[in-house]
C-alpha cells in the first residue's frame, strides 16, 4: 500500500511473520549452547588454574566476555580486541578504532580487570594493533606469625601489560605477535618481573571455516626469592566454522587444544 502522511511519501508492504516453529528452535538452539559454553568455561578455567603452574598464572587467565563464552576456543577467532591475550593473528582484521574494558569479580574480594584500545593501520596490507593492561588481585589474606602477631596483606597482585600487532600476508592468511610485561608481587613482599613473547596465524580456509594456532609466553625466567621459575609456556591450535543461521545471524563454532609444556597437560576447549 502507497500513500503520502504529512507530505512524506511512505509504503508498507505486507510482513510475514515467523512461525512459531523456527522460533521455538532459535531459542532451544541459543539455550544448548549458552549452556554448554558455561559448562565448558568452568571446566577450562578450573583446569587451567589447577594444572600446578603457581609462578605466572595470570598468563592463563581467560580474558574477555566473548572469549570466555568460547570456553577459551578463541585461537581461530579473529577481529576482536580480545585477541590480543589469544592470538595476536586476530588483530589483523580490526576494522576500527576500538576501547574495551572486562572486569571479573571473584567469590570473595578477588577480581581482575582489563583495559584495551586497537586500531586498524594504513598499509598495503590489512593489518591493526592493540595496547592491553591487565590486572589480577587475590584478595586479602591473614599472615600468623610464631610470635602471636599477625597482619593483613594482599594475596597476589600482578599487572600484565601487552603490546600486540596482526596483519595479513597473504589473502586468507595472517599472523601476529605480542610483546608483553609482567610484574608480580606476593603476600606484599616478594616482587618479581618478566617479559614474554606471543606468535601465532590464523589461515581462513573457503568461506566459513579458519584455522588458527599460536605459542604463548615464550620469555625469561620469574625470580621471587633465590630460585628462578619458567613461565607457563603454552602452544595451542584450534578451529572454526561460522555458518549462516537464520538470516542475518551466524552460529559460531570453535574447538582448541592448548598444550602446557611444564605441566605436559592438554586442556581442551570447545
Amino acid at each position: 500500500m502507497k500513500g503520502v502522511k504529512n507530505g512524506v511519501r511512505c509504503q508498507v508492504s505486507g510482513v510475514k511473520k515467523k512461525p512459531l516453529l523456527l522460533y521455538t528452535l532459535h531459542f532451544t538452539l541459543y539455550t544448548v549452547f549458552i549452556l554448554y559454553t558455561l559448562h565448558f568455561t568452568l571446566y577450562t578455567n578450573l583446569f587451567a588454574s589447577g594444572a600446578g603452574t603457581t609462578v605466572g598464572v595470570t598468563m592463563l587467565e581467560t580474558v574477555g566476555s566473548r572469549n570466555s563464552a568460547l570456553g577459551g576456543a578463541f585461537t581461530s577467532i579473529s577481529g576482536d580486541v580480545y585477541s590480543i591475550y589469544s592470538n595476536p593473528a586476530g588483530l589483523a582484521d580490526v576494522s576500527k578504532r576500538q576501547l574495551s574494558s572486562y572486569f571479573v569479580k571473584g567469590q570473595t574480594d578477588d577480581y581482575s580487570a582489563a583495559l584495551i584500545y586497537s586500531q586498524w593501520l594504513l598499509t598495503n596490507l590489512k593489518s591493526g594493533f592493540a595496547f592491553g593492561v591487565y590486572n589480577l588481585n587475590g584478595g586479602k589474606m591473614d599472615i600468623n606469625y610464631v610470635d602471636g602477631t599477625s597482619e593483613t596483606v594482599i594475596s597476589q597482585s600482578d599487572f600484565l601489560a601487552a603490546l600486540s600487532w596482526g596483519g595479513y600476508t597473504a589473502k586468507n592468511f595472517m599472523v601476529g605477535y605480542t610483546l608483553k610485561y609482567l610484574s608480580t608481587e606476593l603476600v606484599e613482599e616478594y616482587k618479581a618481573s618478566a617479559f614474554a613473547l606471543d606468535a601465532g596465524f590464523i589461515a581462513k580456509i573457503g568461506k566459513y571455516f579458519s584455522w588458527g594456532a599460536a605459542m604463548q609466553n615464550y620469555g625469561t625466567k620469574i625470580k621471587y626469592n633465590e630460585i628462578k621459575e619458567s613461565l607457563p609456556f603454552l602452544v595451542k591450535s584450534g578451529v572454526s566454522v561460522n555458518l549462516p543461521f537464520g538470516g542475518s545471524h551466524y552460529l559460531l563454532l570453535a574447538a582448541d587444544g592448548i598444550y602446557l609444556d611444564k605441566e605436559k597437560d592438554i586442556l581442551p576447549a570447545v
